[in-house]
């Protein structure tokens, strides 16, 4: 997804079981990092999934 980060990307959030946790919209004008406040989520496995131009991109992250 790096090559073409232009626009909006949909970051979605879920817990290991697929659950929807948080849905966040993003605009991107160039290759640049979002931060994500994951404050107050319980520890645990989650995945994220980010979306922009027809492309997906999933990974799981742990909060500890």
């Amino acid at each position: 997804m790096s090559d073409n980060l232009i626009g909006v990307t949909k970051i979605d959030i879920l817990d290991i079981s697929g659950r929807l946790i948080k849905s966040i919209y993003s605009e991107s004008v160039a290759a640049e990092i979002s931060r994500i406040n994951i404050s107050g989520m319980t520890e645990g496995m989650y995945l994220l999934s980010a979306s922009n131009n027809g492309k997906t991109v999933t990974c799981k992250f742990l909060v500890e």
